[in-house]
């Protein structure tokens, strides 16, 4: 399924997960929790994983943006030892060009990264004599990020959708005020998990909210039907509890939601209500 794109990387993440808290379930007979990962370690000469070393502690970015770096950077150095080059002044446009025509098949869309962290180890390695080439012209045209239009539910399927939700519960009031809020903003899952009570704005009828993923700041207008949605919720089937998230949890401990993932299951949840289905990427 994964192979003809009928499943996302992430869900096939997510099924292995299971499938190993299972087994170690049967096995042990308990689950002790801890982070799986599927890839195999790299290896790589001694040489170039003490200069990858040094470079990255050069590094001031966030600890995600450094594992990228050295994601890219094992990728490049495991790349260049196959071709028997241990020593950086060995290097040469062919080779460059070889590597970044192997990892674009693999990683196509986030190509600018690649060119970014190529740029800026060449640059280091220049710097401590490693290295007489930069390799600058091969580096510097500028890589365009891919921008997928994906498509949108139709009308009807929105209202069908929102049609499943039972008002009249306090669970009810939560779910349809977080969708009608999804589908008039077009916010993320994350960003709406994070939401405070403090980022509406009701005399100006406005949501001001930091973005997760961006980190852009966001001002976005609310009309009528969505504010009385919030209203209805916070009003009759909020929870009484002091965390200060607009949407909390309808069972105790009364919280805001972890992440974006219960806001995709509460959309799931109406989307099988409402009979319509829904397939990996298809927006």
């Amino acid at each position: 399924m994964y192979s003809d794109r009928q499943l996302t990387r992430n869900s096939l993440r997510l099924r292995l997960r299971g499938i190993n808290i299972l087994i170690e379930i049967h096995d042990k007979g308990f689950f002790e929790w801890k982070v799986y990962t599927y890839k195999q370690p790299v290896r790589l000469e001694d040489t170039h994983a003490a200069v990858l070393s040094e470079f990255t502690s050069t590094l001031i970015i966030s600890y995600k943006r450094i594992r990228e770096y050295e994601s890219i950077l094992q990728r490049f150095l495991v790349f260049i030892s196959k071709q028997r080059i241990i020593l950086f002044s060995e290097l040469n446009h062919l080779v460059i060009r070889a590597f970044i025509a192997d990892i674009s098949v693999s990683r196509p869309k986030s190509m600018a990264d690649v060119i970014t962290v190529l740029r800026r180890f060449f640059l280091y390695l220049n710097q401590k004599g490693y290295c007489k080439e930069t390799f600058w012209l091969l580096l510097s045209a500028p890589r365009q990020r891919d921008h997928r239009l994906y498509p949108c539910m139709k009308f009807k399927e929105t209202n069908d959708l929102l049609a499943q939700i039972d008002r009249t519960l306090k669970e009810g009031k939560r779910d349809f005020a977080i969708l009608v809020l999804a589908a008039y903003t077009g916010l993320r899952a994350s960003d709406i998990a994070s939401l405070l009570l403090t980022d509406l704005d009701w005399n100006k009828n406005e949501l001001k909210l930091v973005q997760g993923k961006t980190k852009a700041c966001l001002t976005l207008p609310l009309n009528k039907n969505v504010l009385n949605a919030i209203a209805d919720y916070i009003l009759h089937g909020r929870p009484e509890t002091s965390d200060r998230h607009l949407f909390i949890r309808n069972r105790v401990p009364y919280t805001g939601f972890q992440d974006a993932v219960a806001i995709a299951h509460i959309f799931r949840k109406y989307l099988k209500a409402a009979d319509i289905t829904h397939a990996a990427a298809d927006g």
